[in-house]
C-alpha cells in the first residue's frame, strides 16, 4: 500500500494513494479515485476530455478543477462544482489559487497551493484531510479530499480535478454525503 502520510501546517494531513489505499475511504472520493483510474487506462493520467459529466453526475457538484499555470506556479479555478461553491460561500471560477487565498487565509492557500502543485509534478492522487476548521461562514468542520491529476499529453499535468467532502461540527449535515 502507498500511503505515505504527512501533516503540514494547519493540520492537514496529505498522502499519495493508490487503489488499496482508496479502499477503505469515503465513498465519494473512492468513486473518483476509481473513475480517474478507470479512464486514465495505461497512461499516467487521463485528459480533462476523459472526465464526462454524464459518468460522474452524482457527485459533480463535489468537484473544482484547475488548470496548471506556467511552471506549476499558481493554479487557475476554471469549475467549481455547487456544492462547494456553497462551501466557500462565493464561485471562485477565473481566479487563481494566489487570488482567491489572499489576505487573511493566505497561509491556507499555499497549503491548497502546495497540494495542486505536488499533484501535478508527482502525476499521482493526492489524498488530503483537515479537521475542525472554521471558514468564514463562522461553521466548524472538517473536510476531506482527492486531487487527480489530468493531462492533455498524457506525460505533463495540465490540471487537477478535485473533489471534496465536508462534515460539519453541531449536528449539521454534510454538503456532500458521506
Amino acid at each position: 500500500m502507498d500511503k505515505s502520510e504527512e501533516t503540514v501546517g494547519g493540520g492537514i494531513a496529505r498522502a499519495f494513494v493508490d487503489r488499496e489505499a482508496m479502499r477503505t475511504e469515503n465513498p465519494i472520493l473512492r468513486f473518483f479515485h476509481d473513475h480517474w483510474e478507470r479512464v486514465r487506462g495505461s497512461r499516467p493520467m487521463p485528459a480533462r476530455a476523459d472526465i464526462s459529466p454524464a459518468d460522474i453526475k452524482a457527485h459533480i457538484g463535489s468537484i473544482v478543477i484547475a488548470e496548471a499555470l506556467a511552471g506549476f506556479d499558481d493554479f487557475r479555478f476554471k469549475l467549481i462544482g455547487t456544492d462547494v461553491s456553497r462551501y466557500f460561500l462565493a464561485d471562485g471560477a477565473g481566479k487563481t489559487v494566489r487570488e482567491l487565498y489572499a489576505g487573511a487565509w493566505e497561509d491556507f492557500g499555499a497549503c491548497v497551493l502546495q497540494n495542486y502543485r505536488e499533484t501535478a509534478l508527482a502525476r499521482r492522487p493526492l489524498l488530503a484531510s483537515i479537521a475542525n476548521i472554521r471558514w468564514t461562514n463562522k461553521l466548524r468542520y472538517s473536510m476531506q479530499s482527492i486531487y487527480l491529476p489530468l493531462s492533455e499529453d498524457g506525460e505533463i499535468a495540465s490540471s487537477v480535478l478535485t473533489a471534496f467532502t465536508y462534515r460539519f461540527s453541531a449536528g449539521r449535515q454534510s454538503v456532500a454525503a458521506n
